[in-house]
């Protein structure tokens, strides 16, 4: 019998993982009511678009993100 398993169904695609963090991050907000945050994440995966959507919707809550750039010849970071 030959598996008809579609090797795509198990690598999520970036609007998943896009709002899989975003929901992920806001139920941390939800939880931790009265915290503030500060986001750490790379270029690899959108974090530096998610973290500035975050902040933008709350500005009270994330007080800053930062973000490594990553490239092929190494990573730098950068304070957003």
């Amino acid at each position: 019998m030959r598996d008809t398993t579609d090797l795509d169904d198990f690598i999520p695609n970036k609007e998943i993982t896009v709002k899989h963090k975003k929901e992920t991050i806001e139920r941390l907000f939800s939880v931790y009511s009265k915290r503030k945050f500060i986001l750490v994440g790379d270029s690899g995966e959108s974090d530096p678009e998610i973290y500035a959507d975050l902040q933008r919707k709350y500005p009270d809550r994330v007080l800053l993100h930062y973000h490594s750039q990553c490239n092929r010849w190494g990573r730098k970071v950068v304070k957003i």
